[in-house]
């Protein structure tokens, strides 16, 4: 919802400053000039947005479960609408019921011994957490 007011908020201010030159050019008085401009910023965010966007995601939820997807919290709408990537499990875990590190892929200049290294480094043995294991055995062996 942050995204949208931020969204709403720059197009509220660039609405305003294209009402500014125009009036500026047609030669209005201030007082109308500034009048107009707080009009369109009290505008740009409506009251009713946290009720609209929980309309919105309950639509967006019901149409999830026709394809058979289960929605227990809305918020989890909003969270997949966010996702930037998707990580796809072609590994084995459903069908071989075996978790395991397939390749990975540095971002940012940093390199594979990097990204492995601070995995490592981060996973723990100990706990017997199955992603931090699959984790240390593709460090261990990469290949």
């Amino acid at each position: 919802m942050m995204a949208v007011v931020k969204y709403m908020i720059y197009l509220g201010i660039a609405a305003s400053i294209l009402v500014l030159v125009s009036a500026l050019l047609m030669h209005l008085s201030i007082i109308i000039m500034l009048t107009f401009i707080i009009v369109v910023l009290m505008g740009a965010i409506p009251a009713a947005l946290p009720a609209v966007l929980t309309i919105v995601q309950s639509v967006g939820a019901t149409e999830l479960a026709k394809k058979g997807a289960l929605v227990t919290k809305l918020e989890s709408v909003e969270d997949a609408s966010s996702i930037d990537i998707i990580c796809f499990d072609k590994t084995g875990t459903i069908t071989q019921n075996k978790l395991s590190v397939v390749d990975s892929i540095p971002f940012s200049g940093n390199k594979i011994e990097d990204v492995l290294r601070i995995a490592a480094l981060t996973s723990k043995s100990e706990g017997m957490d199955l992603i931090d294991l699959a984790i240390i055995d593709y460090v261990k062996n990469p290949k």
